[in-house]
């Protein structure tokens, strides 16, 4: 049988040709991707959230400052955007912002590293960083307009209670390849 797709097929365009080598110098110039399994992802997202706790912790007395997003002073969101932009996990400037970038968790399974949110009709404007748990207890580091930086037991404080919304889960802000990558260091 004499078809012209089969001559077509046969012997492609040069063009094609210069395609196809193209893409496999491409790909062999691109960087390996790296594969992580599940326990190693889990392991460096748990060496990531013992840094921010720690480095959270180190700032406890730090003056209060509205705005403030540098270790001279700090608002609520400020602190929290600090601690965890030092260890290159992008977060929002705003106690809404951080709110709405992450996954919620329930309040009573919240664990140290999650973020508990505060205010009224849905809208954070007020955040802390979970640092323990146990049964009745429930302590964030935050800043306190009036303390600067503290450690509080929020389920003794009428004031906290009142005002939660939510709490959000740690790993939800840790962006997946960056803690593919920290990982491989460990």
């Amino acid at each position: 049988m004499n078809s012209p797709w089969i001559s077509v097929c046969s012997r492609p365009p040069v063009w094609v040709i210069a395609l196809g080598l193209t893409m496999l110098l491409a790909a062999a110039c691109s960087p390996p991707r790296v594969l992580v399994s599940q326990h190693r992802l889990e392991m460096g997202t748990e060496a990531l959230r013992d840094r921010i706790l720690s480095q959270g912790l180190q700032l406890l007395g730090t003056p209060y400052l509205r705005a403030g997003k540098q270790a001279g002073g700090f608002d609520c969101s400020g602190l929290i955007y600090f601690v965890f932009s030092e260890q290159g996990v992008p977060m929002g400037h705003s106690a809404q912002q951080q709110m709405l970038a992450g996954q919620r968790v329930d309040v009573d399974d919240a664990v140290p590293g999650d973020l508990i949110f505060f205010g009224s009709k849905g809208k954070a404007s007020h955040v802390g960083l979970v640092v323990d748990r146990g049964p009745g207890v429930l302590q964030v580091l935050h800043s306190s307009s009036s303390r600067g930086v503290i450690r509080e037991n929020i389920l003794r404080s009428d004031y906290w209670m009142r005002r939660l919304l939510r709490a959000n889960s740690f790993s939800s802000y840790v962006p997946r390849e960056m803690v593919a990558m920290r990982s491989l260091g460990d």
